[in-house]
């Protein structure tokens, strides 16, 4: 039995060495180790069997390290080299010639961070999707409430029942740029072209994303709020107003994980902070840490501070607004070429949705 064993354990070391590794070698290897863990009486215990299953994952890792270089390695001869006669492999899409899905990576990272940072509802933690199967926006699911499990006996056949629920249609709209950079520029060394394109494409995308956003119509998020509180004044909340909003939200919405914030545009925070008491004090001075109500306060510049508008709004914006994104990059060496330029286009497909009622709501003024 011994001997069985370890003849068992040299063919699956012998697996593990074949390059390429394929899924049909991973099925052998799976198969044997199988048998192995049949044999030993103590589940594998033998360090040959463990330093063969460390070996496999060891495998995983270094293929899926390589299969990420590569991506990026393409994507960095996309952006800086196009002159060079590449297939892109790993970039290709049903796009035209000459632009690219944005793959995972650095490069989306840091445009990603870039974009939260000129936008009120991603500052304030609105969740950031991003989507790379080409097929956005299929996650805006809610739960079928009225549909549950039924209790049969043996022998029964399950219900026909077909599942039933709620897939309300996000808005979605294509938010288009473009920049030419010159040929001389690029040939720079000094020049950070990927820094200068995030950049420029984040704050162009997030400043119509933001105005897109928060219109208080049929179409931004606003709309889809729970007003949870009005108030009496048309220019500013009172204290009490403020905490019959805040009132609104489940306990379980204000925990940390949640990041739970008060979101104000500059000029309704302006307002605040002149709110003084009947001894001429400060009524919010915590708003001089970027806090109110002992909660972080964020400011977005789209939020309405007119009569009639949300001009409050509280809870977990994390947990309550859902945005999907799908990046393309296009590049285009002919289109500018008499001005000796590359043209760089940008095209964010976004969409925002409003997943969970609960964890938000908003207060309009009078």
């Amino acid at each position: 039995m011994k001997e069985q064993r370890n003849t068992l354990l040299a063919n699956a070391q012998a697996i593990l060495n074949e390059r390429p590794y394929s899924r049909m070698s991973e099925a052998r290897f799976m198969s044997i180790m199988k048998l192995v863990d049949a044999i030993d009486a103590d589940r594998g215990a033998d360090v040959r069997a463990i330093e063969a299953s460390a070996k496999l994952a060891e495998i995983r890792g270094e293929e899926t390290s390589a299969k990420e270089l590569r991506v990026q390695e393409e994507w960095r001869h996309f952006v800086h080299k196009p002159s060079e006669k590449r297939t892109y492999t790993a970039l290709e899409t049903d796009l035209a010639t000459g632009s690219a899905t944005v793959p995972a990576g650095q490069w989306l990272h840091q445009y990603n961070s870039r974009l939260a940072s000129y936008s009120g509802w991603l500052k304030a933690g609105a969740t950031l999707q991003n989507v790379t199967n080409g097929v956005p926006f299929i996650s805006f699911f809610s739960d079928d409430v009225a549909n549950q499990a039924s209790i049969i006996g043996e022998n029964t056949l399950l219900p026909q029942v077909n599942p039933v629920f709620a897939a309300p249609k996000p808005n979605v709209k294509n938010f288009a740029t473009s920049v030419t950079v010159s040929n001389l520029l690029l040939q720079d060394a000094q020049f950070d072209l990927d820094g200068f394109l995030q950049s420029l494409f984040a704050v162009r995308v997030a400043r119509k994303f933001n105005n897109f956003a928060s219109v208080d119509g049929t179409e931004g998020i606003f709309a889809q709020l729970t007003v949870g509180a009005t108030s009496m004044s048309s220019s500013v909340p009172g204290n009490d107003e403020l905490l019959d909003m805040q009132n609104q939200i489940d306990a379980a919405y204000t925990e940390a994980d949640s990041a739970p914030c008060y979101m104000v545009s500059p000029a309704m925070r302006i307002r605040l902070m002149k709110t003084r008491d009947t001894a001429g004090a400060m009524l919010y001075p915590e708003l001089k840490q970027g806090q109110l109500l002992g909660f972080p306060l964020v400011e977005n510049i789209d939020q309405s501070s007119a009569s009639g508008g949300v001009g409050v709004v509280f809870g977990s914006i994390k947990r309550a607004v859902l945005v999907q994104s799908q990046h393309t990059l296009i590049r285009s060496r002919e289109r500018a070429a008499e001005f000796n330029a590359t043209l760089y286009g940008f095209v964010a497909r976004m969409g925002c949705k409003l997943i969970d009622g609960n964890a938000v709501t908003a207060l309009k003024l009078a």
